[in-house]
């Protein structure tokens, strides 16, 4: 077949074109750091970047959930043990209360005491987090508890505030009032039991009956901050997975997407030398002009 020299340079230009936009594609990806900057590029990789990109920002978000809720309950510990240390203190008073030598200033004193620690189990009780109610259960926009003519009174509801942590799994992150509260009202009856049998001077009633329901709910509020421990752990596991989880997503999502500096800085040498060659050949060999056949 005859080669003419429209065909060596036609030749030249095609290879020319072709290791040009080579070298532009190097130099861009250096530039930006990402191997892949268009769908074109690489179709599958790109839907499996795609995924992990998905994958990674759902799991970012389950971490968020798990800081809240980890943050939720350490808050819900304290306060339980605020409680349980102001129920430690009742139950001192009433041991105190029961002596039967006690006067009447003396009791009265007591009760004092004992209506400014209600008071205070009412606060605790109305702990917010991020401008919610951490005992109040969904109904957590209004404080639950409240004093009427001195008797506690809980106005929010049992409901559980329910918090996706991962895939799949959905979980209850908090304890409601009425659970401190026992079963039929428990702690508000001690409470109203206990302030009576101090204005009766009933040392025995102190004795048995309010000392023994002091107690019960000093156990419920042991049992509570036990629960409230075990959620803690296992939201910290929770976290942790999806902490390792995110690294190897991450891991995998840099080797298919960024950029190998040093390896790319050599393919960018080698293709800038193949294009400067390939520039200095077909000077070579388009150089001649008519003239030059004419000769």
């Amino acid at each position: 077949m005859r080669v003419t020299n429209k065909m060596v340079t036609n030749n030249f230009l095609t290879n020319l074109n072709r290791n040009a936009k080579e070298v532009a594609k190097l130099q861009s990806q250096l530039s930006s750091g990402k191997v892949i900057e268009r769908p074109s590029d690489d179709p599958i990789a790109v839907s499996k970047i795609m995924n992990l990109t998905t994958a990674i920002g759902k799991n970012e978000q389950y971490q968020s959930n798990m800081e809240d809720a980890i943050a939720w309950n350490s808050l819900t510990d304290s306060t339980l043990d605020n409680i349980g240390n102001t129920m430690q203190r009742l139950r001192e008073l009433t041991v105190q209360a029961a002596n039967g030598s006690f006067s009447d200033t003396e009791r009265s004193g007591i009760k004092a005491e004992v209506e400014q620690l209600t008071e205070q189990i009412m606060q605790d009780g109305n702990t917010m987090y991020g401008g919610r109610y951490i005992l109040a259960g969904n109904n957590n926009k209004t404080a639950p508890f409240k004093l009427e003519s001195g008797e506690l009174k809980y106005s929010g509801d049992s409901g559980k505030m329910k918090m996706e942590v991962s895939t799949g799994l959905t979980v209850g992150i908090n304890t409601s009032g009425s659970e401190l509260m026992g079963s039929g009202n428990s702690l508000s009856d001690m409470l109203k039991e206990l302030k009576s049998a101090l204005e009766s001077g009933d040392a025995t009633k102190l004795s048995k009956d309010v000392l023994g329901k002091i107690d019960d709910n000093i156990d419920n509020v042991l049992n509570l901050r036990a629960k409230v421990g075990a959620k803690v752990n296992r939201f910290e596991s929770i976290f942790q997975k999806n902490e390792a989880d995110n690294l190897n997503m991450k891991t995998i999502l840099s080797e298919n997407q960024d950029v190998d500096v040093a390896e790319k800085i050599m393919e960018y040498m080698a293709m800038e030398n193949v294009y400067q060659t390939t520039l200095s050949a077909g000077a070579k060999a388009i150089q001649h002009s008519l003239l030059d056949y004419l000769r």
